[in-house]
């Protein structure tokens, strides 16, 4: 099986550090089953090592590294990669799901941040949580698996 992994919301050292925590050891036990095409973009190219045979890693347009850009890229590139390299599941580390995808998506919500009631945030914050929030729900609607790994 094919998996891409979305890796272009990755950006501040403990998510790189879960992300390639869990991948490093699923790599490692489905060797020979599994092939993994990591996205990243040049801001997060700290990401790439050497995982084994069974990961390679797609370089994604710098633009990537925006929320707003990448969604947009997501939405109209992503279905046309996937495509393209015979993936069979899309893993997201961002717990969000891609519109239109035709394979069955694993959507993991590493930082719920949007999620957590009394914070202080600025008006861009608010909006930027209230589209968080949307994409979370649309994520629980359409993606095969959904995971918060807090409450």
């Amino acid at each position: 099986m094919r998996i891409i992994v979305n890796g272009l919301s990755v950006t501040n050292p403990s998510a790189h550090h879960v992300l390639l925590g869990h991948l490093e050891r699923v790599a490692q036990w489905t060797r020979g089953e599994h092939d993994f095409l990591v996205l990243h973009h040049a801001a997060n190219r700290g990401l790439r090592r050497d995982l084994g045979p069974n990961v390679q890693w797609v370089e994604c347009p710098s633009a990537t590294r925006h929320w707003g850009a990448r969604t947009v890229w997501e939405s109209g590139e992503l279905p046309r990669l996937a495509r393209r390299c015979g993936a069979d599941r899309l893993f997201t580390p961002a717990g969000t799901v891609v519109p239109r995808l035709h394979i069955p998506q694993v959507s993991f919500a590493q930082n719920p941040w949007s999620l957590v009631r009394g914070l202080r945030r600025t008006p861009f914050e608010r909006v930027k949580a209230w589209l968080q929030r949307k994409a979370y729900r649309a994520a629980m609607d359409q993606a095969r698996v959904m995971v918060f790994n807090s409450e």
